[in-house]
Formats: C-alpha cells, sequence, structure tokens
C-alpha cells in the first residue's frame, strides 16, 4: 500500500527533474531566523559552478520561483501556527 504522501506528491515532468532535485540539494543552505529565508545567491553561484549548470537563466528562475513559493508557503504556516 502507498503511503498517503506519496500518493499526494505530483507527478514531475522530466524536463525539469534537474530543477527539483537541485532544489533539494539547495534548499538546507538557506538562512532561517525569526522565519524561513531564500536560498542565497552565493548558494546558487556554487551549485551552477560544481554542477556545470548550461542554462543558467532557466535554472535561476525556475529554483527562485520554487523558493519563493517555498518560503511563502512555511512562513504563513508558521504564522498561522503561532496565532492557534
Amino acid at each position: 500500500m502507498t503511503p498517503s504522501a506519496l500518493a499526494k506528491e505530483p507527478e514531475v515532468f522530466a524536463d525539469v527533474l534537474d530543477i527539483r532535485d537541485a532544489f533539494i540539494i539547495l534548499s538546507p543552505s538557506r538562512s532561517a531566523g525569526m522565519g524561513v529565508g531564500c536560498i542565497p545567491l552565493t548558494e546558487l553561484e556554487a551549485y551552477i559552478r560544481l554542477y556545470e549548470v548550461d542554462d543558467i537563466d532557466r535554472f535561476l528562475q525556475l529554483i527562485r520561483a520554487m523558493d519563493a513559493e517555498f518560503v511563502e508557503h512555511i512562513n504563513k504556516r508558521n504564522q498561522s501556527k503561532l496565532k492557534q
């Protein structure tokens, strides 16, 4: 039987698997304090160099968009928990 968390996981299309994997690798490098912060630009640059990313514009656009949504979601969730 498939765990419910995996059953609800969205399908990731093959053309963005590299971006998903990069996001997973980069996520622990984000700052945390009063809330969750974005992945630092220095970490994105390091990833681009280490993994020899070809399409830097695509990479940055997609990672930054995912990161902004993630940070907003987590910070909203944390705010609602504080209000309870």
